[in-house]
C-alpha cells in the first residue's frame, strides 16, 4: 500500500493538512491489505499493547528453553502487529486522496471494515470517504451496512436512522442510490455474499459428482413469489389454493420468465431476459414443449431473474454461513418446511423458521423453478454456472407440500419438469445480480 500513501502526499501539501505519522499509516494499510481473522482495531492501542507484553512477561517467567522463549516473543510481536489504533486509522482514511475512493481494492478493503467494526467514528470516516466515489461497487457494502443498522430490514426509516446517527451528508449520499422504490424492492430480498461451496451429493447418480462451484454476490427473494405479487404484475391468478400471502403456483417456467421481465419494467429496472416467441429454440429437445421460445440473457442487467441451480443450492445451504444442514435451515424438516406429513396444500410464506441467511421456505411449500436446463454436473463450469446449453427439462428445487418422501426437500435434491408444465405444487422465487 506504499503507492497509495505516496499518491496522497501531494494532497497534504495542496490542502495544508499536516502529515500523519507516515510509517505508522503505511503499517496500518499493510496490515489492512492483509486482513486476517486476528486483526483487531482498538480505541486504546497502548493499553492493548501493554496487555500483550504483560502476558508475555508471565509466560517468560515459566520458560527456560531458549527456543520456547523465542517462540513466545515472536507470538507477542505478531499479536502486536495485528493491532490497529482506531484513531490513527480514522485519521489515515480522512486524509486519503479522494481519487482513491473509486479504487476497487480500497473499496473492498474499507467496505469489509465498515461491516465489521463496532466504532461509530470509524464508520463515519469510511462513509464520508465513500461519498467522494462514483463507483457503485460501494453498494456491495452499503446495502449490507444498512441491513445491519436496522436489524436486516429495509424501509425508508433506515436512511433517517443513519441521518440522525451519523450525518445529513451521508444520508443525502445514500438517498442518491437508495430511493424509496429501491428500498421497497430490496425489502424482500436477501444479500448473498459470493463464495465457493461443494455442490451435489454422491449418494445418487443424478446428484453426482460433488464438485466445487464459485459464485459472485447476488440477491435472492426472502420469500417465494406470492399470489398478491403475481396478480399485481400479471393481472390474473392461476393458483389452485387461493390467498394473497400464499405462494403462486400452477405457473410454467415460461410464465416465471415473463413475470421477471414485467416486474423489472414496473420497477424501473433493465430486463434480464430477451424473449423471442417468433422462432423455435433448436436447443430445446422436449417434444411436449409447444412453445420453445428462444431466451437469451443480458447478464449485465439489474433486473429480476430466476436463480441458477448453483445459486439456489448455495443460498439454500446458507451461503457462507452454512451449518451443513440436510434441509434449508435445519436437520429437522418440520422446523423449516411444509411437506406432505404436516399439510395438504400450500401455506402462507414465512411461517416456518428461516435458514442461516434469513431465507424462508427453500425446503417445502412449492417446488421452485431454476433457470438451468437439467443435465449432468460433470460438464458444468466451476464459476457462475448457468447449466447445459440444451436439454428437455428445466430444473426445479426444494420439494413441496405434495412430496410424501421428505428427501425431496433436501438442499441437494434435484427435480425437473417440462418448461410448459403447470402444477399446484410448483412456484418460484426471484434473484437479482449484485453490482460488480
Amino acid at each position: 500500500m506504499i503507492s497509495i500513501l505516496d499518491k496522497k502526499s501531494s494532497n497534504y501539501q495542496q490542502n495544508n493538512i499536516p502529515k500523519p505519522n507516515e510509517a505508522k499509516n503505511k503499517g496500518n494499510f499493510i496490515k489492512l491489505e492483509n486482513l486476517t481473522t486476528n486483526l483487531k482495531i482498538t480505541d486504546n492501542y497502548s493499553l492493548e499493547k501493554n496487555k500483550i507484553y504483560e502476558n508475555l512477561d508471565k509466560q517468560l517467567f515459566n520458560l527456560s528453553d531458549p527456543d520456547e522463549i523465542m517462540k513466545a516473543k515472536a507470538q507477542a510481536k505478531k499479536r502486536e502487529e495485528s493491532l490497529i489504533d482506531k484513531n490513527d486509522l480514522c485519521y489515515t482514511i480522512q486524509n486519503l486522496d479522494k481519487k482513491l475512493s473509486s479504487d476497487r481494492k480500497i473499496i473492498d478493503l474499507l467496505g469489509k471494515i465498515l461491516l465489521r467494526t463496532k466504532y461509530d467514528d470509524l464508520k463515519i470516516s469510511i462513509l464520508n470517504f465513500s461519498i467522494e466515489s462514483k463507483n457503485k461497487r460501494w453498494l456491495n457494502y452499503l446495502i449490507p451496512f444498512t441491513q445491519n443498522e436496522r436489524g436486516d430490514k429495509y424501509s425508508p426509516s433506515i436512511l433517517h436512522s443513519i441521518k440522525s446517527k451519523y450525518s445529513p451528508k451521508i444520508f443525502n449520499y445514500l438517498l442518491k442510490y437508495f430511493d424509496y422504490r429501491e428500498l421497497h424492492i430490496l425489502n424482500k430480498m436477501v444479500f448473498v455474499k459470493g463464495g465457493s461451496f461443494k455442490m451435489g451429493r454422491n449418494n445418487m447418480s443424478y446428484r453426482k459428482p460433488v464438485h466445487r462451484v464459485s459464485l459472485d454476490n447476488f440477491y435472492i427473494g426472502r420469500y417465494q413469489v406470492t399470489q398478491k405479487e403475481w396478480k399485481e404484475v400479471m393481472g390474473n391468478n392461476p393458483s389452485k389454493f387461493k390467498g394473497d400471502n400464499l405462494p403462486v403456483e400452477n405457473v410454467s417456467w415460461y410464465d416465471a420468465i415473463e413475470f421477471c421481465n414485467k416486474l423489472s419494467k414496473r420497477d424501473g429496472l433493465t430486463t434480464y431476459y430477451n424473449i423471442d416467441k417468433t422462432r423455435k429454440d433448436p436447443n430445446n429437445k422436449n417434444s411436449y414443449d409447444n412453445k420453445k421460445w428462444i431466451i437469451t440473457l443480458d447478464r449485465g442487467s439489474n433486473g429480476y431473474r430466476l436463480p441458477t441451480e448453483a445459486e439456489w443450492e448455495y443460498a439454500a445451504r446458507g451461503g457462507n454461513l452454512s451449518k451443513g444442514y440436510e434441509y434449508s435451515g435445519s436437520n429437522n424438516i418440520y422446523d423449516i418446511a411444509w411437506c406432505y406429513s404436516n399439510t395438504h396444500g400450500t401455506n402462507p410464506i414465512g411461517k416456518k423458521q428461516p435458514n442461516e441467511l434469513g431465507i424462508y421456505d427453500m425446503s417445502g411449500n412449492v417446488w421452485e423453478w431454476c433457470f438451468d436446463w437439467y443435465g449432468n454436473y460433470s460438464n458444468s463450469p466451476s464459476e457462475n454456472p448457468i447449466g447445459p446449453n440444451s436439454g428437455s427439462d428445466r430444473v426445479n428445487r426444494g420439494g413441496s407440500w405434495k412430496n410424501v418422501n421428505a428427501s425431496y426437500c433436501r438442499v441437494a435434491f434435484r427435480g425437473k419438469n417440462c418448461p410448459t408444465s403447470c402444477y399446484d405444487y410448483q412456484g418460484f422465487r426471484l434473484v437479482r445480480s449484485a453490482v460488480q
